[in-house]
């Protein structure tokens, strides 16, 4: 059995369409759920073989499986950092933990990043 330093509580979103009652419609970020989780950076010959699959990934995520279905598209915020999730793997197909491919390129205020 892995084990895993899921040490950062980190909250996972998804773009949603939202109206108000003063007839604004946008689409923006809800919360889909909370999740503990290990966020690691990707080594060279290893974003190499994360290219292949997703284009611009720099980190790897994981995190115990939610209970909810999570999938590529949705964003990973943790403390000023947004992580674009582009690829979901079931780690050993037990169904306990899954991997994220992620992107770290926007902080949660919308600029660059700040690391």
């Amino acid at each position: 059995m892995p084990t895993y330093r899921l040490t950062k509580l980190v909250r996972i979103t998804n773009d949603t369409q939202r109206t108000s009652d003063f007839n604004y419609s946008g689409t923006g970020p809800v919360e889909v759920c909370k999740a503990w989780a290990e966020i690691q950076p990707m080594l060279a010959f290893e974003r190499q073989q994360a290219e292949q699959i997703y284009a611009g990934a720099t980190h790897r995520i994981v995190i115990r499986w939610p209970g909810v279905d999570i999938s590529s598209g949705m964003r990973i915020e943790h403390e000023d950092r947004v992580y674009q999730i582009g690829g979901v793997m079931d780690i050993g197909g037990e169904g306990e933990y899954l991997e994220l491919t992620c992107s770290a390129n926007r902080n949660a205020a919308g600029n660059g990043t700040t690391r």
